[in-house]
């Protein structure tokens, strides 16, 4: 991969966290980028599992942003919660 690409790909990720915040709502809002299903009102929400919800050190917000990211993309595939559990 071309050494350019890979620092231009690394600064925007950089940009994207500092923008939005937190882990979680960073990785949702990505993930959901590259599924082409953005959710500004659910990235808001994903705030407070920042820190391993609300500064508690539970699990880190980037599994739960991405876990969440992957839920409402399956969910969208599927259009039921019953198939998309089965299916995640």
């Amino acid at each position: 991969m071309n050494v350019w690409k890979t620092k231009k790909v690394k600064l925007r990720a950089k940009r994207t966290f500092l923008k939005l915040g937190t882990c979680s709502r960073t990785f949702f809002y990505i993930l959901n980028l590259e599924f082409g299903n953005p959710k500004e009102d659910e990235e808001r929400a994903l705030d407070p599992l920042a820190g391993g919800i609300l500064q508690q050190g539970y699990q880190c917000g980037m599994l739960w942003g991405a876990s969440m990211a992957l839920g409402t993309e399956s969910f969208r595939r599927n259009g039921s919660a019953d198939k998309s559990v089965a299916n995640t």
